[in-house]
């Protein structure tokens, strides 16, 4: 996989991870949640690749959602402590990556200062 942070933002992903997530009948937000934490890993910088491998730290239960959640509808393997993005997640990923840059070339952008609902 070749993408950055850049490439799948959570910001709008009601427009792209969401979209790309249902077409592989994932619910958006465990793609949130998966991304959020790997965003967590890579601290944010925009440059930054997106890695495929893991550990288990990495991914801090949420109220919501969980690692075994993940495991369960096949966006990670585990092996030992060390998770792995499946090409399922991967898919999604670069789906979602090519719908931000439809919406893009298209001139659209979501701010939520500017939509506050």
């Amino acid at each position: 996989m070749n993408l950055t942070m850049k490439d799948v933002r959570l910001r709008g992903c009601g427009f792209t991870l969401f979209p790309a997530a249902k077409e592989e009948g994932v619910d958006g937000d465990l793609m949130r949640y998966l991304l959020s934490s790997i965003y967590t890993k890579i601290e944010e910088e925009p440059n930054s690749k997106i890695p495929e491998i893991f550990s288990e730290e990495d991914f801090p239960e949420s109220p919501d959602y969980t690692l075994k959640m993940l495991l369960d509808k096949n966006l990670v393997t585990k092996n030992g402590t060390i998770l792995t993005l499946t090409p399922k997640s991967i898919k999604i990923l670069e789906r979602a990556a090519e719908l931000q840059n439809k919406l893009g070339d298209e001139n659209f952008y979501f701010c939520p200062c500017h939509y506050p609902y």
